[in-house]
């Protein structure tokens, strides 16, 4: 953690850009200019429990500068407080990643989050009615919805899971979607909900892993859909 990689995309590279950085909303600061790239390694520091660190880039061409991108932020083990939680500019997370009490969270917003380096846990979220993880790439252990409110849910980025998928006891949820998850490390988990639809055309299932689905409401396409992922995976 004391190696933040940026990356970013550019229309036209310039001659240098500017990586301007802020630590828990004390003000912007220039980090660093470097020739016209799109990759920076920040090892200025360590980030410490509870930090949040924003940066934002922009392009120079001898004394003219562009505007700044976006904003992009790192934080580790950092808790949101409320019932709606929403950190658009979060990319990464540090650490575990929850509410600080779920059982109050109606709407989870994290649109640009990529990676969680520890769980992703709102299990008991039973009001839980929304959520937004549109561009969540990797969780690297456990990613635990169970009890949740909510009617669906929708991972499109999803490819890994490093622990358990878990959305057990969830009785309104109806559907569950992970366009794009390939791997997952544990076990699979969606038992006592109300599913009808389940799709993950891409997932790769392991001998010696669980997938339970029981006690659904599962279409005959839907169990089908599970029964033909196990066929494609090679599981014994």
């Amino acid at each position: 953690m004391s190696d933040i990689v940026l990356q970013w995309t550019q229309a036209v590279t310039p001659e240098f850009n500017e990586i301007w950085k802020e630590i828990n909303g004390g003000g912007y600061a220039l980090l660093a200019t470097i020739a016209g790239n799109t990759v920076y390694h920040d090892t200025s520091a360590t980030i410490n429990a509870t930090d949040e660190w924003g940066y934002k880039v922009r392009g120079k061409n001898g004394t003219t500068t562009g505007s700044f991108s976006n904003i992009g932020s790192v934080v580790r083990d950092k808790y949101p407080v409320g019932t709606v939680l929403s950190q658009p500019t979060w990319m990464l997370v540090f650490g575990d990643f929850g509410a600080d009490d779920i059982t109050l969270v109606t709407t989870l917003s994290f649109p640009a989050l990529k990676r969680v380096y520890g769980n992703l846990y709102m299990d008991s979220s039973f009001v839980l009615t929304s959520m937004d993880f549109s561009s969540l790439v990797t969780v690297d252990t456990d990613l635990n919805l169970s009890q949740t409110g909510a009617t669906s849910i929708a991972f499109p980025a999803l490819t890994t899971v490093g622990g358990a998928l878990i959305a057990s006891i969830s009785g309104s949820l109806a559907s569950a979607s992970f366009a794009s998850l390939t791997s997952v490390g544990g076990n699979v988990s969606f038992d006592a909900c109300a599913l009808v639809t389940v799709s993950f055309p891409s997932l790769v299932m392991q001998n010696g892993k669980s997938y339970f689905f029981d006690n659904n409401a599962l279409s005959a396409s839907s169990v089908n859909h599970i029964l033909a992922r196990g066929v494609a995976s090679g599981v014994t």
